[in-house]
């Protein structure tokens, strides 16, 4: 079956949210988010934010066993996103980590998590409700409370780095609908691949130089492409920071700052802006980056992921 010009031409229009927010929305966020930040500081000082957020999330930590490393990351990932990593995952990843780094368990190559997550994203996209889809408009367009000022309300939504367009929620509905169709999927797949694949290596060549003795050996840093096979758990939180937009820049209580400065700022700027208190600052109506990723990293697709990283679908 062919796809028809109207679907060809809602998907070149709005290739990004052909996603459906579960991959392009938060990374977009995260990337533009990200270059004012490196802009405002410098290159070294952020990768030190990254070096601190991952220390927090315990991989590295010697000593530790697997169990502990899983429970401390995925601990973390609740705080920083609030995200509930379910206990059967829990165990299973580390089942997973504990072969993986005795050779009774292959790792995972950087190529095969890229066509992992973008199968598994095309295979929830397809699966999204009518409801589910508008929570992902809605998720989209930035963080939003009853106290929000009218004028900070209904933003933009993001395609690509520093490119928002501004669309109705019904005009966006309408065109992810279209982009659910399974012949429009195949249609951009390549491209959803593509990109998701640009993402994981700049997140990965972060990852390297902020923490060497976790990810080093994981980024050819001279060739400038992927290194050795991934652990389990660091295919995993590799495949959370693609789908929240979380870079793992700054440890909890450095989050939590960063949160209150954006309130400030925005107060002296429009007179008054919701509290940070209570919110996360990732995940869905996340307080620095929003991102619909709790309709893709849900329990049962966290068992779903892990069955694929280990070979078993």
């Amino acid at each position: 079956m062919k796809i028809n010009n109207r679907v060809k031409t809602l998907i070149f229009s709005l290739i990004a949210v052909s996603a459906l927010g579960l991959i392009f929305l938060p990374t977009q966020q995260t990337q533009k988010a990200a270059q004012n930040t490196i802009q405002n500081s410098n290159r070294a000082d952020y990768i030190n934010r990254v070096n601190q957020g991952l220390a927090e999330a315990g991989l590295a930590t010697r000593g530790l066993d697997s169990a502990l490393k899983v429970d401390s990351m995925a601990n973390l990932m609740q705080i920083r996103s609030g995200i509930n990593f379910n206990p059967v995952a829990r165990q299973q990843l580390t089942s997973m980590e504990t072969a993986a780094i005795s050779g009774k368990q292959p790792l995972v190559s950087f190529d095969r998590v890229v066509d992992i997550v973008t199968d598994t994203v095309l295979e929830q996209a397809s699966k999204l409700t009518d409801q589910e889809i508008i929570q992902v408009v809605t998720t989209a367009r930035g963080f939003s409370a009853p106290e929000t000022p009218d004028k900070l309300k209904n933003q933009d939504i993001g395609i690509f780095p520093g490119y928002y367009i501004q669309i109705s929620d019904k005009e966006a509905v309408k065109q992810l609908k279209a982009a659910t169709d399974p012949n429009a999927q195949l249609f951009i797949k390549p491209i959803v691949g593509g990109k998701i694949k640009e993402q994981a290596r700049s997140y990965l060549a972060d990852f390297a130089k902020a923490s060497p003795s976790t990810f080093g050996e994981n980024w050819d840093g001279k060739n400038n492409r992927p290194g050795k096979d991934l652990t389990p758990s660091q295919a995993t939180l590799l495949t959370y920071s693609l789908v929240s937009g979380d870079s793992f820049a700054d440890t909890t209580s450095s989050l939590a700052s960063t949160m209150q400065k954006k309130q400030d700022a925005l107060v002296k700027r429009h007179g008054s802006y919701p509290s940070p208190s209570g919110h996360s600052a990732y995940g869905a109506n996340g307080y620095l980056f929003s991102s619909a990723f709790a309709l893709f990293f849900n329990e049962q697709n966290q068992l779903t992921l892990l069955n694929k990283f280990s070979g078993k679908e």
